[in-house]
Formats: C-alpha cells, structure tokens, sequence
C-alpha cells in the first residue's frame, strides 16, 4: 500500500514509496518524508476524553472516543446521575456545565437509547418488583423480575 496508495474517484492516491522492480530499489516520493515525521507513534486500544465540569476544571470522569466525537457543544448527556451539557471538546477533553436536571438530548453511545430520569426510574423497579410479587404469590414459574436478581437457569430476558 505504501508503493500502491489506494484508488479514489481522480485515480490513486497515498503512495509515499517509489518502488523500482528493475533495479531492486525503494526510494521515498514527495512529501513522504514529512508525513513519517509528523505521523509517527501508535493509535492506542483504546482511548478516553476527560470531562472536565468548568469553570473550575474538575476532572468528573471519561467518556470513549466514538461518543466524544458524535457530540457537538450544546448536547446534553448523562454522567452518573448528573446530567451536564458539552461547552467545548478538545483533543482528550470535554468540557462541561451543569446541565441542571434537564433530560439528556443525546444517547449514551452504546445503549442508543433515550435516558430515564429518576422518577421513571424508580417506577420502573417499582413496576418489576410489584410483577415478580404477583407471580410469586401465584404460583407460576417465571424469572424474578425484581431488579439484580434472577433465578438460577434463567437469563432475565
């Protein structure tokens, strides 16, 4: 790929190499050499933003790249139990502001899901416990539908 570059639609691109087959030869093309020297290093496994809650620049905790990258100043998100709205994001950081309550606009990454405040939170654990006391006392066999439980041998789903 180095000798090659790749195709686009104007024709082939990236090839930093000069490859000459008859002579046995490898030689640098334009351009090649700065692009080594200002490319260098490795792309880490995996690497986090920094949120940081301003003005005071308190380090609240990390969000991954894909979710650092999808987002744009104004968005509101979800961190723990706050929820804060994106002021800028740099080169490692996201830096914050309390968003005050308001609901994130935004889902987190990988759920892909609109967020729950708390309210319909406890009414949702309310709900499974109140389903799981009922088929108890019924009789019936079924999952524990009480939150953090599951019987032996079922998956919860």
């Amino acid at each position: 790929m180095l000798a090659d570059g790749f195709s686009t639609r104007v024709g082939r691109r990236a090839a930093y190499l000069h490859r000459d087959r008859i002579n046995g030869r490898l030689r640098g093309r334009k351009g090649a050499r700065l692009t080594a020297i200002t490319n260098g290093g490795v792309i880490p496994d995996r690497f986090d933003y920094d949120v940081l809650l301003m003005p005071k620049g308190v380090h609240i905790g990390t969000l991954n790249e894909d979710f650092a990258f999808e987002s744009l100043a104004g968005d509101i998100f979800q961190l723990g139990n706050t929820s804060y709205r994106i002021l800028r994001i740099q080169s490692g950081w996201v830096l914050v502001e309390d968003a005050k309550g308001q609901p994130p606009n935004i889902p987190f990454w990988f759920g892909e899901a609109p967020g729950r405040n708390a309210l319909l939170s406890v009414g949702v654990s309310d709900l499974r416990a109140g389903l799981a006391e009922r088929l108890e006392a019924s009789g019936r066999p079924g999952p524990d539908l009480a939150p953090g439980h599951l019987r032996p041998g079922t998956r919860g789903d």
